[in-house]
Parts: structure tokens; sequence; C-alpha cells
């Protein structure tokens, strides 16, 4: 009797201490935790659900470090301030003289917001193409520029891939086509007069040539641009422009909110200017470059036919004054269907972002399309 008075009641604790145990697997056994939620959600709702948290959350998470970032950089800074206030006021002095619309402009330094525009800057040849891309790097306008033919060139440095695939392709039939060497050791350069010569032309070998060239090229290219374009992101840029010459054949205008062009009304006056800058080029290399880059009258109708905002052309047919008018003119318009408060609507909602980018990039295909079916039907 002493016996089972004693082990009775240690029964009754191991028993109780192993409904515990199996009490704390239950609460942290998964499948239970599933059981108690089907019925309600499904697994693959589940699932996206929290693919959604977690979106969400790095999309908060990211918005608040570049918030912070724009804030460090814009208040904490006084002296920086300052220095931006002075250079905002000579800019208004400056612009004084070329009426309200560029006065308006260099008034507006509170675009500097989360979402990017992606401006495509293009043209020809000696049009002012990297005029205006320096007017929009400076002072009202601040906006950062990728520079497509400094990209091109630092591609094709000695050692790179790009610069082995060129002296391999038309090296054995270019003799000319390195410069000596340079004292630096990094190599022998590519004589680019030489190589200009080699794919510049209308003949079917130049054409051939000159495709394989830009196979060459492009591709890494593109590549340094969507890196250019992810760092200015993040660093909370409103615009960005992108500097290309061969920008719709390249088919680069699908991603481009806008696309500006810099044309000329006169083609003579467009081969006057190139030989004036370029002195080396004969009659017949000049007007070969200038076609190898198409007509810029069709690219400026081709931006037109884009829409109010999306395509604007600036014309340079006369000094830089009226250069810098017909700009102001023309990035009105731009920031005319931009506004900041559609802008922060795109930031606040993520998903809303998307399907209009989506959409901008159905847009472009679309106007592409429609362009060259109508070129298509008047040949």
């Amino acid at each position: 009797m002493i016996r089972e008075c004693r082990s009775g009641p240690n029964l009754d604790r191991s028993s109780h201490r192993s409904s515990l145990n199996d009490d704390l697997v239950d609460a942290f056994n998964p499948f239970r935790f599933w059981n108690t939620l089907d019925g309600i959600i499904s697994l693959k709702e589940f699932v996206s659900l929290c693919w959604l948290i977690i979106v969400w959350t790095v999309i908060i998470i990211d918005m608040f470090i570049r918030m912070r970032l724009e804030r460090s950089k814009y208040t904490n800074d006084f002296r920086k301030q300052n220095k931006m206030k002075r250079e905002v006021e000579e800019s208004l002095k400056g612009a004084a003289s070329h009426g309200p619309s560029y006065t308006a402009l260099a008034k507006d330094k509170s675009i500097r917001i989360v979402e990017m525009l992606l401006i495509g800057l293009t043209g020809s040849i000696a049009t002012g193409k990297s005029t205006v891309s320096q007017l929009l790097s400076q002072t009202p306008y601040n906006l950062p520029i990728i520079d497509a033919d400094l990209l091109a060139r630092k591609v094709v440095e000695p050692g790179t891939p790009g610069y082995n695939k060129i002296v391999s392709y038309f090296g054995p039939t270019t003799p000319d086509l390195l410069l000596p060497s340079p004292s630096d050791g990094q190599g022998r350069p590519l004589n680019r007069p030489v190589l200009g010569r080699r794919v510049f032309g209308d003949t079917p070998e130049k054409k051939k040539d000159r495709q394989v060239l830009n196979g060459i090229v492009h591709p890494a290219v593109r590549w340094e641009m969507y890196k250019a374009l992810a760092y200015y992101y993040v660093r909370g840029h409103w615009a960005v422009v992108l500097d290309v010459p061969l920008l719709f054949e390249a088919g680069l205008d699908a991603i481009c909110g806008t696309v500006m062009v810099v044309s000329v009304s006169d083609p003579e006056m467009q081969l006057k200017w190139l030989r004036q800058r370029d002195t080396h080029l004969s009659e017949e290399d000049a007007r070969n470059r200038i076609q190898s880059q198409g007509d810029v009258r069709e690219k400026a109708r081709r931006a037109e036919q884009r829409g109010k905002g999306r395509g604007v052309v600036v014309t340079n047919d006369d000094g830089m004054d009226d250069l810098k008018a017909e700009l102001a003119r023309a990035m009105k318009e731009v920031k005319s269907t931009s506004p900041t408060w559609w802008a922060w609507c795109l930031v606040l909602m993520p998903p809303l972002a998307g399907l209009v980018g989506l959409w901008n990039i159905w847009e472009s295909i679309g106007a592409s399309r429609k362009w060259k079916q109508q070129k298509h039907k008047s040949s």
C-alpha cells in the first residue's frame, strides 16, 4: 500500500509532464498551424500574402532610407543650402531675359522626388545635341546625363572585351586600325577616323561592317546605361537624360518617358557645322557621317507623333539665346505632363507605378510600330 501511494503521485506527475510536452510540440507544429488556416485561405493565397508583406516591407524601408538621404542632403548641410539658393537667384537673374516660362522653371527646385523620369535625348551629328545636353546638366535644370558616346568610348578601351572583339574582326583587314602604343603602357588605342571610314557609307560592305560594330558596342553600352540608371534612381533624381544619337535605331525610345530631338531645318547648315567642327573631314566623309545617323527631321516627326509631353522637338536654327528659349519651352511641356502630385502617387503606390511603366512601354512600342507602318506605306 505504501508503494502504491508513493507510485501513484509519480505516475500522475509523469503523465502531466508528458501531456505538457505534447501541448508544446503541437503549439510549434507547422502542420497544426496550417490546419488552423485551412478552410480560411488556400496555400497559394497564403504564399502570395507572405510575398506581398515582404515586398511592401522592402519598399517602405527603401523609401525611408532614400527620404532620409534626401533630408540629410538638403537640410543638414546649411552651407550647401545657401550655395544652392545663391545659384537659383543667379539663374533667375539670367533667366529673366528668356521669358516667364524659363523663370518659372528655374524657381521650381521641389521636383527632386523619388520617382524618376527618363528623357531620351537624340538628334544627329552637328545639330547641337551636345550643347543641349550641357545646358540640361547646368542650372536651372541640373539633370544627370548618361552620355552614350562617352560610354561607347569606355567599352572599347584597350583591354576591354569590346576592344578585343573589334581588333579580332577589323584588325586583319585594316592595317592602321590601332594607334601607336602610348607611354603609359595601357595598350594601343583604336584609330577612330580609320574605323569610321571603314563603317560609314552606303555600300553593302560598309553597312555589314557597321552592323558588326554596332553588335559589339551596343550591348556593352546598354549594360553601362542600366547601371547608371540604377545609380541615379537610388540617388533620388526626378529625371535623368539619356543622351543617345541612335535612340530610335537602338530601340531605346521604348523605355523613355519622353523623347527630345534636337533638330535643324536646313541640311546644308548641318553639313556646314560639321565641317567647321571636324576640319579633317572632306565633304564626302561629312555627308556619309550625317547619312549614317539618319535624317534628323524624320526623327523630329517621329518624336512629335508620340504625343504632347512624350515627344518634344528643340529646333536649333539660330544662336545660343534662341536655343535656350527653345529648351525652356520644351522642358516646360515635359514637366506639365509629369506633375509632382502624380509622381508622389506613383511613389506611394508601387503597383500603380509598375502598371504605368508597363503602359508607357506599351505605348512607345505601339507608336514605333505605327511609325514604321506609315513609313512602309509611304515608300
